[in-house]
């Protein structure tokens, strides 16, 4: 797909950037969990640390969420896949949105002594943390087959084509069984098992392989489209 609207280079660069800093807040998000986990467990059980490094972890997250949807629109001529990537990242900043507002709900009723509602909400919360998991897997799934399309269609390259698209189907399959396996965005800190905690690891490395697969073929899919040449896919824009 080319519609033949002018693709944004720096809406393409931009764009890698924030599967690099999603990996960068999974990474700090999954060592406070880890850490309030062995927390728990010790004597002092003390997590407010923590919990304040998580709450900004999810703002930043919150703000790439944003980042990201703003650049898909400079880069959405280039496949379809990234116009239903769009549509889903809108899905997600919706569906998160929500969940902070449920989590501020719940906050409110519990510090109100209604704790029979705050539960309700907070089940509700989980629920829709799940949703967020679920889609951000779905919406990276696109991403790189848009990738992987492209380079494709661009620069023929096969091979990096077919590695692109199956680390998206990889993530998407790590996503949707920790989500189902209570691993959930919104879960209270120091309360996932050491198996969830895992594959959180897994899903981390998975997304900073992802950044160098999109950065890489960005690079080409740009290289190309500037000079005509598939020459050297191993940079980073």
């Amino acid at each position: 797909m080319d519609t033949g609207r002018r693709v944004s280079v720096r809406a393409l660069r931009i764009l890698t950037y924030t599967i690099l800093v999603k990996a960068l807040v999974s990474a700090g998000m999954l060592f406070c969990t880890a850490a309030a986990h062995f927390a728990v467990r010790s004597s002092s059980g003390d997590i407010s640390g923590y919990a304040d490094a998580q709450i900004i972890c999810q703002a930043v997250y919150f703000i790439d969420i944003v980042v990201c949807v703003m650049c898909l629109i400079g880069v959405i001529s280039l496949s379809k896949r990234f116009v239903y990537t769009h549509r889903v990242m809108v899905a997600v900043l919706i569906t998160y949105c929500a969940v902070i507002l449920l989590f501020s709900a719940e906050l409110r009723l519990a510090l109100g002594s209604y704790e029979k509602a705050a539960n309700a909400v907070g089940i509700i919360t989980l629920v829709m943390s799940a949703a967020v998991r679920l889609l951000v897997g779905a919406a990276f799934l696109l991403l790189m087959k848009g990738f992987g399309e492209v380079l494709l269609q661009a620069v023929g390259d096969e091979a990096m084509a077919s590695k692109t698209e199956r680390l998206g189907l990889i993530y998407f399959g790590c996503n949707t069984v920790a989500a189902l396996s209570g691993s959930l965005a919104g879960s209270a800190l120091g309360s996932s098992s050491m198996a969830a905690i895992v594959l959180d690891l897994a899903v981390v490395i998975l997304e900073f392989l992802m950044y160098w697969r999109a950065s890489a073929a960005a690079f080409r899919i740009w290289r190309r489209r500037a000079f005509g040449s598939a020459d050297d896919g191993g940079h980073v824009l």
